[in-house]
């Protein structure tokens, strides 16, 4: 079993999570080029990779069975991928798309991106109104 920074032990399942890529691929070149490398390993249902700051040189890639994941994480961890090797263990959580297909999907609330900046201006004293 793999396990996370954390110490504890993450199951083998249908999605890998990968880090270290190379952040100054186009998002979409990524996306098909991880698609090309691990399709060799199964049916990709998915892969994800975002372009923002907290998510960047990330991807998950999410294959029909576990045995190709495994198989996958066993055969391409440290594979250099645009010059960088590639750090890969399996997804800590069920990907949406593995959730919705075997009916334990629970939508997730999406995060207010100014709401820290909102909550600040509304206890600000120099602000106009402010007893």
């Amino acid at each position: 079993m793999a396990e996370n920074n954390g110490g504890t032990e993450i199951s083998p399942n249908m999605t890998i999570y990968i880090n270290n890529l190379n952040e100054k691929i186009k998002l979409e070149e990524l996306k098909k080029s991880l698609h090309a490398v691990f399709s060799q390993f199964g049916k990709i249902l998915e892969v994800l990779a975002f372009k923002t700051l907290k998510h960047k040189g990330q991807a998950w890639v999410v294959f029909e069975d576990v045995s190709s994941a495994s198989n996958a994480l066993r055969q391409m961890q440290g594979f250099p991928f645009y010059d960088k090797p590639m750090r890969i263990q399996y997804a800590k959580t069920k990907s949406d798309i593995i959730a919705k297909a075997d009916g334990t999907f629970v939508p997730r609330e999406k995060r207010k991106r100014h709401e820290g900046k909102k909550r600040k201006e509304q206890h600000d004293p120099n602000q106009a109104g402010w007893p």
